[in-house]
Formats: structure tokens, C-alpha cells, sequence
């Protein structure tokens, strides 16, 4: 009992010490989301080539969010850890120095590989420093700083391009990677499995491969179609690579993933609820800029402010949803933010205009923001918790990795989709991309975005409803169902 209270003793000072890595990541994320419209004008580009400098961040990020999950196991979280800190703050200083659409891509990646350091052992080390019973409400604290970060990052960003330039929201990530650095050398305790383990260089290589053509088949996909021969070749070659990555894993004593963690029925289904809800959301945080300012004529510091208020509901929801699921279970409060996209995206579907009024715009917002508060916390809570410590850091890299792949996944997809229903409704052609189709064109095609992704959180919906039933037939909860595999 003591070693347990020892154990727990400094779980808020390590809580504060991850918080910083993701409020400085969601910072990041939401102002490069913001900019993308003032990225196509500043460098005299398009939609097609200016989404690379989202697509390559999070291509970076799940190409190798496993292999370094799979290092935190083996080498130590906390080293692991700063290393990222350390990366993607000297990431973010290279990119406010980019001169050029493709230099600002590639430091990007650079930033993505730090940011997949921390990402990958984030909530790996929340979920050691805090007992079973407090996981819900430690990942509701943690996603409402992320939100938070979401919040804060729309208003500054917006604010610092309209007023300086957009050079400038990447120097702000800076001061807090350094704070992130100090916090994490004073509280964070550098844990390792006390067995030696060898790293899976096959694994992590054939896994890289797969991931990368993977989304760079999607990526290519959209802009030249997916009957493409380069694009066939791409997916093609990510579906080798993955077969015989899964050949090898299935075969290996120490693989850099057991694959036997997916017999866990709770951990599946989470895992594929995370993607599709981030697949869909995807479409909001990319798509929903171009909407606000190319066709309302909202400005980068208006639509910072209302990304600002959809944040403000989810900085609000996450620790209560943590709190609830705690208590209430973490597949009965998914389900409830799973209605209420539900509903909102059906609605948004039947109902944009280009005079759309204020007011409407921020009670959509506020509704998606309660939604994702609501979704966030339960969900990565029921998937750190249905598995054994032995393997945290390996799923918390699959929880990103879900994350991330429905990000990537959805911004190639309903991107794609989106260019090819505005060329439909503005008569079959485009001149000069997207960007060059009717107002009514775009606002029709990001109609059927939405429902599309209606449809998409109705199945999630039923993945969740399938979960509560297994449950009560099982009468156990998802932490009782946690595994440790062999």
C-alpha cells in the first residue's frame, strides 16, 4: 500500500509536465489549420499544394507514432519524451523562417517528428502516474488544456496574421517547448521496463512503408484520382507491406507490436471509433476555414474567434465528460457526444448559405465544440484502460495513430471529395482548381461532406451501442476488461 501512495505521490506535477506537450502541440495544429487560406495567397498557390503542409505533418506523425511508442517502452518514456520537446521546438523555429511553400513543408516534417515523440508517450505517462479509478478525470484535465490550446492558438494566430505575419505563429510555439523542456527534466520519472527488450527494426521499417505509401497513395489520390496509376501503385504497395508486416509480427518473439492486443473487443472498437470521429472532424477544421472566409468573408481573427468559441465548449466538456465516465462508464458518455454530432452534422448538411448570419455560424460551432469535449475524454480513457501497463506505450501510439490516420485520411478523402462535387455543381469543369467554382458550387459540396460524415458517426454510433450491450451481457466495465497478452 505504501509503495502504491509512493507510486501516485507527484501524479499532478506529472500531469502539468504532459499538459504542456499537448497544449503546445493543439496550439500548433489549430493555427496551421487557421492560415491555410493565407498560405494559398501568400505563396501564390492552391488547396492541392498548400494541404501539404498539414498532410506532411501528419504524415510524419503516423508513419512513426509506433516505432516511438514501441521506444518508450523499451529505451524509457521520459527520454523519449524530451527528445520530442527538444525536436519540434527547434521545428517550429525553422518553419517561421521558411521562405518557400516547399521549405515550410519540409520543416514541418521536422516539427512532425517531434511532435510524434510526444504525442506517442503523452498519455502513456498521464495514465502510469494516475491509480485506475482517476484515469477519466486525468484525461478530461488533459483535454481541456489541449482544448485550451485550441482555443488560445485561432485567437493569438489570428491576431498575429493580421497584424504581423503568419511567420509568426510558429515562433510562438518556442517559450512554451522550452517550459514543456524544464518541466519534464524536473517531474517527469524516467520509468523502463526492467526486462530487456529488443526493437523490431523489420517491424518499424515495414510499418514506416506501409504508412507512407498509405497516405501519400491518398494524398495523390485526391489530386489526380484514385484511378490513377501512381495512386493504385501507392495503395498497392501499402497493402504489401502492411500484409507482410503483419507475416513478420505474427512470427517474432519480441514484435514491435503484439498483435494479439486486438482480440481485445473493447480496444477494436475504440480504436476504430477514434478514426472515423477524427476522419469526420477533419473535414470541419480544414474545409470549414475555406467556407468562412472565401464565401461569409469572415477574416483570420473573426474565424480565430470562432474556432475560439467551438473550444471554449470543448475546454468546458472534456474534464466533466472525464468526470462522468468515471462514474457512469466511458461507452454510455461517447455515446452522448456521438448524438449530438449526429445531429449536428445533419443539419449543417441541409442548411449553409452565403449569407449565412453570425449568429448561426456560432451556434454550429458551439455545438461541435460540446461534441467534441464530450467525446474526447471518454474515448481515450476507454482505450488506455482496457490494456495492461506492459504495453501503454504502444497503445497510447495506436490512440494517436487512430487520431491521426482519420486526420490524414479525412483531409485527403473529403478533400478529394470536396473538389470533385464543386466541380459537378459548377457544371463539370474547374479553371483554376477549387478555388475557381461558384460560391454555390462549394457551399453544395461541403453540404454532402456533411452528410457524408453524418453517416460516418451514425456507424460509430452502433460500434458504441455494441460495446454497452457486450458489456451488460458480460456484466463488466471496460476497465474490467483490461488484458494483459502474452
Amino acid at each position: 500500500m505504501e509503495n502504491q501512495k509512493n507510486e501516485f505521490a507527484y501524479k499532478w506535477q506529472i500531469l502539468c509536465a504532459v499538459m504542456s506537450g499537448g497544449f503546445m502541440a493543439s496550439v500548433d495544429s489549430s493555427v496551421v489549420n487557421l492560415i491555410l487560406p493565407t498560405l494559398v495567397k501568400y505563396f501564390h498557390s492552391d488547396f492541392s499544394n498548400i494541404q501539404w503542409v498539414v498532410v506532411s505533418y501528419l504524415l510524419t506523425v503516423a508513419a512513426l507514432i509506433l516505432t516511438m511508442g514501441r521506444l518508450g517502452d523499451i529505451i524509457g518514456k521520459k527520454r523519449v519524451y524530451l527528445s520530442g520537446f527538444i525536436i519540434f521546438t527547434v521545428g517550429s523555429l525553422l518553419c517561421g523562417f521558411s521562405v518557400s511553400e516547399f521549405m515550410l513543408i519540409g520543416f514541418r516534417i521536422i516539427q512532425g517528428i517531434g511532435a510524434t515523440m510526444i504525442l506517442a508517450l503523452g498519455f502513456a505517462v498521464a495514465t502510469e502516474a494516475f491509480p485506475g479509478k482517476e484515469r477519466g478525470k486525468a484525461m478530461g484535465i488533459l483535454a481541456a488544456i489541449v482544448s485550451l490550446g485550441v482555443v488560445v492558438g485561432p485567437l493569438i494566430g489570428g491576431f498575429l496574421v493580421d497584424y504581423a505575419s503568419w511567420h509568426w505563429i510558429f515562433f510562438i510555439n518556442i517559450p512554451v517547448g522550452i517550459t514543456g523542456i524544464v518541466l519534464i527534466l524536473k517531474y517527469v520519472p524516467n520509468k523502463r521496463s526492467d526486462k530487456p527488450q529488443k526493437f523490431d527494426l523489420a517491424g518499424a521499417f515495414l510499418f514506416l512503408l506501409c504508412m507512407l505509401t498509405l497516405l501519400l497513395g491518398l494524398t495523390w489520390g485526391q489530386k489526380y484520382g484514385f484511378g490513377n496509376r501512381p495512386t493504385i501503385l501507392l495503395l498497392g504497395s501499402s497493402l504489401l507491406s502492411g500484409l507482410i508486416f503483419i507475416i513478420i509480427e505474427l512470427k517474432l518473439k519480441e514484435p514491435m507490436i503484439n498483435l494479439g492486443i486486438f482480440k481485445n473487443y473493447f480496444l477494436s472498437v475504440n480504436l476504430l471509433v477514434i478514426f472515423l470521429f477524427y476522419f469526420a472532424i477533419s473535414g470541419v477544421f480544414v474545409l470549414a476555414p475555406f467556407y468562412l472566409q472565401n464565401v461569409l468573408g469572415y477574416m483570420p481573427n473573426q474565424m480565430g474567434m470562432l474556432f475560439g468559441a467551438m473550444s471554449v465548449m470543448m475546454f468546458f466538456f472534456s474534464p466533466v465528460s472525464g468526470i462522468l465516465s468515471d462514474k457512469l462508464g466511458t461507452p454510455l458518455v461517447i455515446t452522448i457526444s456521438l448524438v449530438v454530432m449526429l445531429v449536428i452534422y445533419f443539419v449543417i448538411s441541409t442548411s449553409l448559405k452565403s449569407d449565412m448570419g453570425d449568429i448561426q455560424v456560432i451556434v454550429a460551432m458551439v455545438i461541435l465544440g460540446s461534441g467534441m469535449g464530450f467525446f474526447m475524454s471518454p474515448s481515450h480513457s476507454a482505450v488506455m484502460g482496457a490494456i495492461s501497463y506492459e504495453y501503454l506505450g504502444i497503445v497510447s501510439g495506436l490512440l494517436i495513430l487512430a487520431r491521426t490516420l482519420g486526420q490524414t485520411a479525412g483531409v485527403a478523402v473529403l478533400g478529394a471529395v470536396w473538389v470533385s462535387r464543386s466541380k459537378m455543381y459548377n457544371g463539370g469543369e474547374l479553371l483554376s482548381g477549387v478555388s475557381s467554382a461558384s460560391s454555390m458550387a462549394r457551399i453544395k459540396g461541403l453540404e454532402d461532406i456533411f452528410e457524408f460524415v453524418a453517416y460516418l458517426t451514425l456507424l460509430s454510433l452502433i460500434l458504441i451501442i455494441t460495446i454497452i450491450l457486450r458489456q451488460r451481457k458480460d456484466s463488466g466495465s471496460i476497465a474490467s476488461n483490461s488484458v494483459s497478452v502474452k
